[in-house]
């Protein structure tokens, strides 16, 4: 299910380290680049992406479904 933030208002931050990339553009994130978090699965989203309304287009993991017997 998509998450839509309710006010269009984000809580920026920058990560401090480098390796990831936006959950929805994919744009490698620098350790100084600001993001936001998705407060309901831990995704990170790149500003441009917040900003531009993309962010409605992450969908969060369904992590519910996981099989926790198949090892």
């Amino acid at each position: 299910m998509p998450y839509a933030h309710e006010d269009n208002s984000f809580e920026y931050r920058t990560l401090g380290t480098g390796g990831l990339a936006c959950d929805v553009c994919g744009k490698p994130i620098g350790p100084d680049d600001l993001v936001a978090v998705c407060p309901d699965c831990g995704a990170v989203v790149c500003k441009e992406c917040c900003e531009d309304g993309r962010f409605d287009e992450h969908e969060c993991d369904d992590w519910g479904d996981m099989d926790e017997s198949s090892d």
